[in-house]
């Protein structure tokens, strides 16, 4: 694990700056409806068939352990510690009138009531495609 922290472009490029410059200008027009489709794409993604990964049994120098590949480039995931969690929370947060402060032209919102956070898909950073758990696993807490 590295502590660098590595700069994210900002900038669209080349195809996607033309296949999103039509989403950007709906968002722009009707914040509204944006978060109706993001809701949805959010749901379809939970809603996903998207390919397991696979369970397997790995020889290393005379050893054999248990492992997972990527069913997309098979990539031994697990011990490549390259399997991420595309998670959300979203929660509505009524901001109450002592919360407003005029003077600094600021708002303090209370967030004590953290949401429990849920998967809303897997995807595995050597190849980047999204992954379901294998056949039967879990996610546990």
């Amino acid at each position: 694990m590295s502590d660098t922290i590595e700069q994210v472009p900002t900038a669209l490029i080349g195809a996607e700056a033309t296949l999103l410059a039509p989403v950007l200008r709906l968002i722009d027009a009707h914040p509204d409806l944006a978060l109706s489709i993001r809701a949805a794409i959010e749901q379809r993604l939970r809603e996903a068939d998207l390919p397991p990964l696979v369970p397997v049994q790995i020889t290393d120098d005379g050893e054999t352990y248990a492992g997972v590949r990527c069913p997309w480039c098979g990539t031994d995931v697990e011990n490549s510690e390259s399997l991420a969690v595309l998670d959300t929370s979203d929660r509505l947060t009524t901001i109450a009138a002592d919360e407003f402060d005029h003077d600094h032209r600021s708002i303090s919102p209370d967030y004590d009531g953290r949401e429990d956070y849920d998967g809303l898909c897997y995807v595995h950073e050597g190849c980047g495609h999204p992954v379901a758990l294998p056949t039967g696993w879990t996610e546990g807490g």
